[in-house]
């Protein structure tokens, strides 16, 4: 078990390099210290949804890498950090929400874990339609020193309209199929809001370009 874990650190950690070349050229060096004391590799761990049925976890996921990557963060390719973990037995989110830090950072060699939660999603009838919604929460924790650098919490709220005359059980049926393609665009906006405009928005990466 021992070699075949570090034999799936070296190998996220080479493909970690291999891309390091493209990331890092053209860094602003004149990125503030506090910025630099940050974790620069980050480490995205399969969100806890807390809402089965829905793929918004995986949605949510998707476009934090995106957001991380944009905000100066370097992020270890979840595809590849997924299949590691499920090579050391770790396959639910809970499981894997359990491992300590300093394990992770031995499999991976990264500088901080990102760890999402899904904490509701679902539709609201109203008058006018329907509402639908996802409600995500953050947590950055240094992998060097186990210690939390950032929380936040985002939401977000969309809506699509028909009939409220149908009957009861064609409204639920059309509300769970127009959920389904709207979940996409509702996970982006929730992760958009947790990173970028909560109340305690995620600072700025060290290989942030201005």
């Amino acid at each position: 078990m021992g070699s075949r874990m570090r034999r799936g650190g070296l190998l996220v950690i080479l493909v970690m390099f291999s891309f390091s070349g493209c990331t890092l050229i053209g860094a602003n060096n004149s990125t503030p210290r506090f910025n630099q004391s940050l974790p620069r590799v980050l480490l995205l761990v399969p969100p806890v949804n807390r809402t089965p049925g829905f793929p918004t976890g995986e949605n949510l996921l998707a476009w934090s890498v995106v957001i991380l990557s944009e905000a100066g963060y370097y992020v270890l390719p979840p595809v590849l950090t997924s299949e590691v973990f499920a090579r050391h037995g770790f396959k639910r989110q809970e499981q894997i929400r359990n491992i300590a830090p300093e394990k992770l950072r031995r499999i991976f060699g990264a500088e901080g874990v990102v760890y999402l939660t899904v904490d509701g999603t679902g539709t609201r009838h109203q008058v006018s339609g329907i509402r639908a919604g996802v409600h995500a929460s953050g947590e950055l924790v240094d992998l060097r020193s186990g210690r939390t650098r950032w929380k936040g919490r985002g939401d977000s709220e969309g809506g699509f309209t028909f009939s409220t005359l149908l009957p009861e059980p064609i409204q639920m049926m059309i509300s769970s199929e127009l959920w389904m393609t709207a979940s996409q665009s509702m996970a982006g906006q929730a992760a958009v809001n947790l990173f970028l405009h909560g109340d305690t928005p995620l600072p700025p990466g060290p290989f942030r370009r201005d």
